[in-house]
Protein backbone atom coordinates (compact mmCIF):
# COMPACT_ATOMS: atom_id res chain seq x y z
CA UNK A 1 0.00 0.00 0.00
CA UNK A 2 1.26 3.45 -0.92
CA UNK A 3 2.35 5.39 2.13
CA UNK A 4 0.71 8.72 2.88
CA UNK A 5 2.72 11.70 3.96
CA UNK A 6 1.49 12.96 7.33
CA UNK A 7 0.65 16.46 8.42
CA UNK A 8 -0.67 17.42 11.84
CA UNK A 9 -3.44 19.94 11.18
CA UNK A 10 -3.57 21.09 14.77
CA UNK A 11 -4.07 19.94 18.32
CA UNK A 12 -7.25 17.94 17.88
CA UNK A 13 -6.91 15.70 20.90
CA UNK A 14 -3.44 14.74 19.70
CA UNK A 15 -4.87 13.12 16.55
CA UNK A 16 -2.80 12.70 13.41
CA UNK A 17 -4.38 12.86 9.96
CA UNK A 18 -3.05 12.17 6.48
CA UNK A 19 -1.98 15.19 4.45
CA UNK A 20 -4.88 17.31 3.22
CA UNK A 21 -5.17 19.30 0.02
CA UNK A 22 -7.70 21.66 1.58
CA UNK A 23 -6.90 25.26 2.32
CA UNK A 24 -6.79 26.81 5.81
CA UNK A 25 -10.38 28.11 5.64
CA UNK A 26 -11.77 24.73 4.57
CA UNK A 27 -9.87 22.94 7.33
CA UNK A 28 -11.09 25.51 9.87
CA UNK A 29 -14.66 24.80 8.70
CA UNK A 30 -14.18 21.07 9.26
CA UNK A 31 -12.74 21.69 12.71
CA UNK A 32 -15.83 23.73 13.58
CA UNK A 33 -17.98 20.83 12.37
CA UNK A 34 -15.93 18.46 14.53
CA UNK A 35 -16.40 20.69 17.58
CA UNK A 36 -20.16 20.83 16.97
CA UNK A 37 -20.24 17.06 16.42
CA UNK A 38 -18.67 16.42 19.82
CA UNK A 39 -21.42 18.44 21.49
CA UNK A 40 -24.24 16.84 19.48
CA UNK A 41 -22.86 13.32 19.90
CA UNK A 42 -22.72 13.67 23.68
CA UNK A 43 -26.36 14.73 23.72
CA UNK A 44 -27.42 11.76 21.57
CA UNK A 45 -25.38 9.38 23.71
CA UNK A 46 -26.99 10.68 26.90
CA UNK A 47 -30.42 10.14 25.33
CA UNK A 48 -29.45 6.55 24.56
CA UNK A 49 -28.15 6.01 28.11
CA UNK A 50 -31.40 7.38 29.56
CA UNK A 51 -33.46 5.06 27.36
CA UNK A 52 -31.27 2.11 28.32
CA UNK A 53 -31.72 2.82 32.03
CA UNK A 54 -35.41 3.73 32.22
CA UNK A 55 -37.28 2.67 29.09
CA UNK A 56 -38.33 -0.44 27.18
CA UNK A 57 -36.68 -2.27 24.30
CA UNK A 58 -38.51 -0.34 21.57
CA UNK A 59 -37.40 3.01 23.00
CA UNK A 60 -33.81 1.79 23.34
CA UNK A 61 -33.72 0.66 19.71
CA UNK A 62 -35.15 3.99 18.58
CA UNK A 63 -32.49 5.87 20.55
CA UNK A 64 -29.84 3.63 18.97
CA UNK A 65 -31.25 4.28 15.50
CA UNK A 66 -31.24 8.04 16.14
CA UNK A 67 -27.59 7.74 17.15
CA UNK A 68 -26.62 5.71 14.06
CA UNK A 69 -28.47 8.10 11.74
CA UNK A 70 -26.66 11.15 13.11
CA UNK A 71 -23.84 12.52 10.96
CA UNK A 72 -22.46 14.07 14.16
CA UNK A 73 -22.09 10.69 15.87
CA UNK A 74 -20.65 9.18 12.69
CA UNK A 75 -18.08 11.98 12.37
CA UNK A 76 -16.88 11.39 15.93
CA UNK A 77 -16.74 7.63 15.25
CA UNK A 78 -14.71 8.25 12.07
CA UNK A 79 -12.18 10.36 13.97
CA UNK A 80 -11.95 7.70 16.70
CA UNK A 81 -11.43 5.07 14.00
CA UNK A 82 -8.64 7.16 12.51
CA UNK A 83 -6.81 7.28 15.85
CA UNK A 84 -6.47 3.50 15.79
CA UNK A 85 -5.26 3.05 12.21
CA UNK A 86 -1.62 2.52 11.31
CA UNK A 87 0.11 5.84 10.78
CA UNK A 88 0.63 5.18 7.07
CA UNK A 89 -3.05 4.24 6.58
CA UNK A 90 -4.70 7.19 8.31
CA UNK A 91 -7.39 9.20 6.57
CA UNK A 92 -7.27 12.95 6.24
CA UNK A 93 -9.84 15.08 8.01
CA UNK A 94 -12.11 15.55 4.99
CA UNK A 95 -12.05 11.79 4.29
CA UNK A 96 -13.29 11.19 7.83
CA UNK A 97 -16.11 13.65 7.23
CA UNK A 98 -16.98 12.03 3.89
CA UNK A 99 -17.25 8.66 5.65
CA UNK A 100 -19.58 10.24 8.20
CA UNK A 101 -21.77 11.64 5.44
CA UNK A 102 -22.05 8.42 3.46
CA UNK A 103 -22.05 5.63 6.07
CA UNK A 104 -25.33 3.76 6.55
CA UNK A 105 -25.09 0.96 9.09
CA UNK A 106 -28.59 -0.27 8.29
CA UNK A 107 -27.27 -1.43 4.90
CA UNK A 108 -24.36 -3.76 4.02
CA UNK A 109 -21.09 -1.82 3.97
CA UNK A 110 -19.55 -2.01 0.50
CA UNK A 111 -15.87 -2.17 1.39
CA UNK A 112 -13.51 -5.11 0.90
CA UNK A 113 -12.14 -6.79 4.02
CA UNK A 114 -8.65 -8.27 3.87
CA UNK A 115 -8.06 -11.54 5.71
CA UNK A 116 -4.91 -13.32 6.80
CA UNK A 117 -4.50 -16.55 8.73
CA UNK A 118 -2.41 -16.22 11.89
CA UNK A 119 -0.62 -19.32 13.23
CA UNK A 120 -1.72 -20.39 16.70
CA UNK A 121 0.76 -21.51 19.35
CA UNK A 122 -1.39 -24.60 19.99
CA UNK A 123 -1.42 -25.45 16.27
CA UNK A 124 -3.57 -24.47 13.31
CA UNK A 125 -4.48 -20.92 12.31
CA UNK A 126 -7.10 -18.30 13.04
CA UNK A 127 -8.54 -15.87 10.47
CA UNK A 128 -7.87 -12.20 11.22
CA UNK A 129 -9.90 -9.60 9.35
CA UNK A 130 -8.34 -6.26 8.46
CA UNK A 131 -11.18 -3.80 8.08
CA UNK A 132 -11.12 -0.59 6.10
CA UNK A 133 -12.08 2.86 7.40
CA UNK A 134 -15.82 2.56 6.69
CA UNK A 135 -16.17 -0.70 8.61
CA UNK A 136 -13.90 0.68 11.32
CA UNK A 137 -16.11 3.74 11.74
CA UNK A 138 -19.25 1.60 11.97
CA UNK A 139 -17.58 -0.58 14.60
CA UNK A 140 -16.58 2.43 16.71
CA UNK A 141 -20.14 3.71 16.43
CA UNK A 142 -21.54 0.48 17.86
CA UNK A 143 -18.83 0.05 20.46
CA UNK A 144 -19.78 3.37 22.04
CA UNK A 145 -23.33 2.11 22.66
CA UNK A 146 -22.34 -1.42 23.70
CA UNK A 147 -20.32 -0.04 26.59
CA UNK A 148 -23.57 1.22 28.13
CA UNK A 149 -24.81 -2.35 28.48
CA UNK A 150 -21.69 -3.97 29.82
CA UNK A 151 -20.47 -4.28 33.37
CA UNK A 152 -17.66 -6.84 33.68
CA UNK A 153 -17.80 -9.48 36.39
CA UNK A 154 -15.08 -9.39 39.02
CA UNK A 155 -13.29 -12.30 37.34
CA UNK A 156 -13.28 -10.71 33.84
CA UNK A 157 -10.13 -8.95 32.64
CA UNK A 158 -10.53 -8.51 28.87
CA UNK A 159 -11.14 -4.77 29.21
CA UNK A 160 -8.72 -4.35 32.12
CA UNK A 161 -5.89 -6.22 30.38
CA UNK A 162 -3.61 -9.20 31.18
CA UNK A 163 -1.55 -7.14 33.62
CA UNK A 164 -4.63 -6.66 35.81
CA UNK A 165 -5.33 -10.40 35.83
CA UNK A 166 -1.76 -11.18 36.88
CA UNK A 167 -1.88 -8.49 39.55
CA UNK A 168 -5.10 -9.98 40.96
CA UNK A 169 -3.59 -13.49 41.01
CA UNK A 170 -0.58 -12.23 42.96
CA UNK A 171 -2.86 -10.86 45.68
CA UNK A 172 -4.70 -14.09 46.54
CA UNK A 173 -3.41 -16.42 49.29
CA UNK A 174 -2.02 -19.58 47.65
CA UNK A 175 -1.13 -22.75 49.53
CA UNK A 176 2.04 -24.68 48.66
CA UNK A 177 0.13 -27.63 47.22
CA UNK A 178 -2.14 -25.56 44.98
CA UNK A 179 -2.74 -26.57 41.38
CA UNK A 180 -3.08 -24.20 38.42
CA UNK A 181 -5.06 -24.99 35.28
CA UNK A 182 -5.22 -22.92 32.09
CA UNK A 183 -8.08 -23.41 29.64
CA UNK A 184 -9.31 -21.74 26.50
CA UNK A 185 -12.44 -21.80 24.38
CA UNK A 186 -11.79 -23.60 21.12
CA UNK A 187 -12.31 -21.29 18.12
CA UNK A 188 -14.10 -18.81 20.39
CA UNK A 189 -15.02 -16.04 17.95
CA UNK A 190 -15.77 -18.51 15.18
CA UNK A 191 -18.19 -20.42 17.45
CA UNK A 192 -20.73 -17.61 17.81
CA UNK A 193 -24.04 -18.19 16.02
CA UNK A 194 -25.97 -15.41 14.29
CA UNK A 195 -29.17 -15.94 16.26
CA UNK A 196 -27.27 -15.99 19.55
CA UNK A 197 -25.45 -12.73 18.79
CA UNK A 198 -28.68 -11.05 17.66
CA UNK A 199 -30.35 -12.09 20.91
CA UNK A 200 -27.34 -11.02 22.99
CA UNK A 201 -27.51 -7.58 21.36
CA UNK A 202 -31.30 -7.39 21.29
CA UNK A 203 -31.22 -3.70 22.24
CA UNK A 204 -29.72 -2.93 18.80
CA UNK A 205 -31.57 -3.15 15.45
CA UNK A 206 -31.01 -6.63 13.98
CA UNK A 207 -29.89 -5.28 10.57
CA UNK A 208 -27.13 -3.26 12.26
CA UNK A 209 -25.97 -6.35 14.16
CA UNK A 210 -25.85 -8.30 10.89
CA UNK A 211 -23.99 -5.59 8.95
CA UNK A 212 -21.51 -4.41 11.57
CA UNK A 213 -21.06 -7.06 14.27
CA UNK A 214 -21.42 -10.20 12.15
CA UNK A 215 -20.36 -8.49 8.88
CA UNK A 216 -22.32 -11.15 6.99
CA UNK A 217 -22.29 -9.52 3.56
CA UNK A 218 -18.70 -8.31 3.30
CA UNK A 219 -16.45 -9.12 0.36
CA UNK A 220 -13.40 -11.00 1.63
CA UNK A 221 -9.99 -11.18 -0.03
CA UNK A 222 -6.56 -12.24 1.18
CA UNK A 223 -3.84 -9.74 2.04
CA UNK A 224 -2.68 -9.70 -1.61
CA UNK A 225 -6.23 -8.94 -2.76
CA UNK A 226 -6.66 -12.30 -4.49
CA UNK A 227 -9.87 -14.24 -3.77
CA UNK A 228 -9.90 -16.70 -0.90
CA UNK A 229 -10.80 -20.31 -1.58
CA UNK A 230 -14.21 -21.68 -0.58
CA UNK A 231 -12.86 -23.38 2.56
CA UNK A 232 -11.10 -20.21 3.71
CA UNK A 233 -14.25 -18.17 3.12
CA UNK A 234 -16.39 -20.46 5.26
CA UNK A 235 -13.86 -20.29 8.11
CA UNK A 236 -13.43 -16.52 7.90
CA UNK A 237 -17.19 -15.88 7.74
CA UNK A 238 -18.15 -18.01 10.75
CA UNK A 239 -19.05 -16.31 14.04
CA UNK A 240 -17.89 -12.77 14.73
CA UNK A 241 -14.73 -11.62 12.94
CA UNK A 242 -11.46 -11.29 14.81
CA UNK A 243 -9.89 -7.95 14.00
CA UNK A 244 -13.13 -6.03 14.45
CA UNK A 245 -13.05 -3.24 17.03
CA UNK A 246 -16.34 -4.50 18.45
CA UNK A 247 -15.67 -8.28 18.63
CA UNK A 248 -13.69 -8.29 21.94
CA UNK A 249 -16.54 -6.43 23.66
CA UNK A 250 -19.13 -8.80 22.17
CA UNK A 251 -17.06 -11.72 23.44
CA UNK A 252 -16.72 -10.21 26.91
CA UNK A 253 -20.43 -9.44 27.02
CA UNK A 254 -21.22 -13.05 26.11
CA UNK A 255 -18.84 -14.46 28.75
CA UNK A 256 -20.36 -12.16 31.39
CA UNK A 257 -23.47 -14.37 31.22
CA UNK A 258 -21.45 -17.32 32.55
CA UNK A 259 -23.48 -18.98 35.32
CA UNK A 260 -21.06 -20.94 37.50
CA UNK A 261 -20.58 -21.63 41.21
CA UNK A 262 -17.26 -23.01 42.41
CA UNK A 263 -16.31 -24.46 45.81
CA UNK A 264 -14.73 -22.15 48.36
CA UNK A 265 -10.99 -21.62 47.95
CA UNK A 266 -10.98 -21.73 44.14
CA UNK A 267 -9.96 -18.59 42.25
CA UNK A 268 -10.35 -18.06 38.52
CA UNK A 269 -9.83 -15.31 35.95
CA UNK A 270 -10.95 -14.83 32.38
CA UNK A 271 -9.37 -12.84 29.55
CA UNK A 272 -11.10 -13.13 26.14
CA UNK A 273 -11.24 -16.91 25.58
CA UNK A 274 -8.56 -17.78 28.15
CA UNK A 275 -9.17 -18.95 31.73
CA UNK A 276 -6.85 -19.48 34.69
CA UNK A 277 -7.92 -21.58 37.68
CA UNK A 278 -5.97 -21.84 40.94
CA UNK A 279 -7.28 -24.47 43.36
CA UNK A 280 -5.98 -25.80 46.71
CA UNK A 281 -5.95 -29.43 45.52
CA UNK A 282 -5.94 -31.52 42.35
CA UNK A 283 -9.48 -32.73 43.03
CA UNK A 284 -10.83 -29.18 43.40
CA UNK A 285 -8.98 -28.14 40.23
CA UNK A 286 -10.80 -30.90 38.34
CA UNK A 287 -14.16 -29.88 39.83
CA UNK A 288 -13.54 -26.29 38.75
CA UNK A 289 -12.59 -27.35 35.25
CA UNK A 290 -15.73 -29.46 34.80
CA UNK A 291 -17.99 -26.73 36.23
CA UNK A 292 -16.51 -24.05 33.96
CA UNK A 293 -16.68 -26.35 30.92
CA UNK A 294 -20.39 -26.99 31.54
CA UNK A 295 -21.11 -23.29 32.11
CA UNK A 296 -19.29 -22.27 28.93
CA UNK A 297 -21.14 -24.93 26.92
CA UNK A 298 -24.45 -23.54 28.24
CA UNK A 299 -23.81 -19.99 27.02
CA UNK A 300 -26.59 -19.12 24.55
CA UNK A 301 -24.53 -16.98 22.16
CA UNK A 302 -22.83 -19.88 20.40
CA UNK A 303 -21.57 -23.46 20.49
CA UNK A 304 -18.56 -23.15 22.80
CA UNK A 305 -16.13 -25.85 23.95
CA UNK A 306 -13.68 -25.18 26.80
CA UNK A 307 -10.41 -27.11 26.48
CA UNK A 308 -7.58 -27.63 28.96
CA UNK A 309 -4.19 -26.31 27.86
CA UNK A 310 -1.95 -26.81 30.87
CA UNK A 311 -2.15 -28.18 34.41
CA UNK A 312 0.65 -28.15 36.98
CA UNK A 313 1.40 -27.55 40.66
CA UNK A 314 1.70 -23.79 40.97
CA UNK A 315 5.14 -24.21 42.57
CA UNK A 316 6.28 -25.78 39.28
CA UNK A 317 4.92 -22.87 37.26
CA UNK A 318 2.23 -22.29 34.65
CA UNK A 319 1.94 -19.92 31.66
CA UNK A 320 -1.01 -17.53 31.35
CA UNK A 321 -1.34 -14.60 28.94
CA UNK A 322 2.36 -14.45 28.13
CA UNK A 323 3.33 -14.59 31.83
CA UNK A 324 5.08 -17.46 33.59
CA UNK A 325 3.55 -17.72 37.07
CA UNK A 326 5.47 -19.53 39.80
CA UNK A 327 4.91 -19.90 43.55
CA UNK A 328 8.13 -19.35 45.46
CA UNK A 329 8.37 -19.05 49.27
CA UNK A 330 4.61 -18.57 49.47
CA UNK A 331 4.64 -15.69 46.96
CA UNK A 332 3.37 -15.80 43.38
CA UNK A 333 6.02 -14.45 41.05
CA UNK A 334 5.60 -13.45 37.42
CA UNK A 335 7.97 -13.08 34.50
CA UNK A 336 7.55 -12.95 30.71
CA UNK A 337 7.22 -16.41 29.22
CA UNK A 338 9.94 -17.68 26.90
CA UNK A 339 7.41 -17.46 24.08
CA UNK A 340 6.69 -13.78 24.86
CA UNK A 341 10.42 -13.00 24.99
CA UNK A 342 10.95 -14.71 21.63
CA UNK A 343 8.04 -12.85 20.02
CA UNK A 344 9.35 -9.57 21.44
CA UNK A 345 12.77 -10.17 19.88
CA UNK A 346 11.24 -11.07 16.50
CA UNK A 347 9.05 -7.96 16.42
CA UNK A 348 11.88 -5.68 17.52
CA UNK A 349 14.08 -7.07 14.75
CA UNK A 350 11.32 -6.39 12.21
CA UNK A 351 10.88 -2.79 13.41
CA UNK A 352 14.66 -2.23 13.43
CA UNK A 353 14.86 -3.42 9.82
CA UNK A 354 12.21 -0.89 8.79
CA UNK A 355 13.93 1.88 10.74
CA UNK A 356 17.27 0.99 9.15
CA UNK A 357 15.82 1.31 5.66
CA UNK A 358 14.08 4.58 6.59
CA UNK A 359 17.31 6.08 7.94
CA UNK A 360 19.24 4.96 4.87
CA UNK A 361 16.70 6.66 2.59
CA UNK A 362 16.68 9.87 4.63
CA UNK A 363 20.48 9.99 4.79
CA UNK A 364 20.59 9.89 0.98
CA UNK A 365 17.69 12.18 0.13
CA UNK A 366 17.25 14.51 3.11
CA UNK A 367 13.69 14.94 1.84
CA UNK A 368 10.86 15.95 4.24
CA UNK A 369 8.92 12.83 3.21
CA UNK A 370 11.77 10.44 4.04
CA UNK A 371 12.38 12.33 7.26
CA UNK A 372 8.76 11.77 8.25
CA UNK A 373 9.05 8.05 7.42
CA UNK A 374 12.07 7.82 9.74
CA UNK A 375 10.16 9.62 12.51
CA UNK A 376 7.32 7.10 12.18
CA UNK A 377 9.73 4.12 12.10
CA UNK A 378 11.57 5.26 15.23
CA UNK A 379 8.27 6.02 16.96
CA UNK A 380 7.16 2.43 16.27
CA UNK A 381 10.25 1.09 18.05
CA UNK A 382 9.84 3.48 20.97
CA UNK A 383 6.14 2.77 21.56
CA UNK A 384 6.57 -0.97 21.11
CA UNK A 385 9.19 -0.97 23.87
CA UNK A 386 7.12 1.24 26.14
CA UNK A 387 4.01 -0.89 25.60
CA UNK A 388 6.08 -3.99 26.39
CA UNK A 389 7.33 -2.56 29.67
CA UNK A 390 3.80 -1.49 30.64
CA UNK A 391 2.20 -4.82 29.68
CA UNK A 392 4.67 -6.81 31.78
CA UNK A 393 5.06 -4.36 34.65
CA UNK A 394 3.82 -6.98 37.15
CA UNK A 395 6.91 -9.07 36.46
CA UNK A 396 9.73 -9.18 38.96
CA UNK A 397 12.23 -10.48 36.42
CA UNK A 398 14.91 -7.98 35.38
CA UNK A 399 14.55 -9.09 31.74
CA UNK A 400 11.62 -6.71 31.17
CA UNK A 401 13.71 -3.65 31.97
CA UNK A 402 16.74 -5.10 30.14
CA UNK A 403 14.77 -5.53 26.94
CA UNK A 404 13.27 -2.07 27.30
CA UNK A 405 16.75 -0.58 27.61
CA UNK A 406 17.65 -2.35 24.37
CA UNK A 407 14.78 -0.46 22.76
CA UNK A 408 16.07 2.84 24.16
CA UNK A 409 19.51 2.04 22.74
CA UNK A 410 18.06 1.31 19.29
CA UNK A 411 16.07 4.55 19.29
CA UNK A 412 19.22 6.54 20.05
CA UNK A 413 21.10 4.67 17.31
CA UNK A 414 18.57 5.51 14.60
CA UNK A 415 18.34 9.15 15.70
CA UNK A 416 22.12 9.62 15.74
CA UNK A 417 23.28 12.03 13.05
CA UNK A 418 19.78 13.39 12.39
CA UNK A 419 17.97 16.56 13.43
CA UNK A 420 15.01 14.60 14.84
CA UNK A 421 14.24 15.45 18.46
CA UNK A 422 12.84 13.08 21.09
CA UNK A 423 9.68 15.12 21.53
CA UNK A 424 8.99 14.85 17.82
CA UNK A 425 8.85 11.05 17.53
CA UNK A 426 7.20 10.65 20.94
CA UNK A 427 4.29 12.75 19.64
CA UNK A 428 3.67 10.14 16.93
CA UNK A 429 1.72 7.24 18.39
CA UNK A 430 1.44 4.45 15.82
CA UNK A 431 -0.98 1.65 16.63
CA UNK A 432 1.51 -0.99 17.82
CA UNK A 433 -0.20 -4.30 18.51
CA UNK A 434 1.23 -6.33 21.41
CA UNK A 435 -1.58 -8.80 22.08
CA UNK A 436 0.35 -11.43 20.07
CA UNK A 437 2.71 -11.62 23.06
CA UNK A 438 -0.12 -13.11 25.15
CA UNK A 439 -0.76 -16.14 22.91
Amino acid sequence: MKQKKLLKHGKIGGIWFAKSNLGPHEIADLLMKLKLSRKKERKLYKSFELAAQTQGLAAIRKAATDYFNSVYARFIAAVEMNKKREVTEKQNLEECYEIALGLQVHKPITEKVRVFFKPKKSGGTRPISVFGPRHGTAQRLLKRLLLSFYSPKIWQYTSKGPKAAVKAAKKIPIAEGSVAVTLDIKNFYGSFIDEGVTKLLKFLPSDVVANVVLANDVTLSDMDWSPLCVTDLSIARSGVPQGSAVSPLVGELAISHLDVELPSGIWFANYADDFLVIAPTEDLAEIAKLALSAAVAALPSGHFILEERERAPIKSGVTFLGHSLLLEDGKLLAQPSSHANSKFADKLEELMHLAGKAKQNYTKSKSPEDRQHLVVAVAAIYWFGLNWRTAFSECENISVETLYQEVVFQVKKYLAGTDIKHDEFKAVKPEIEITFLYD
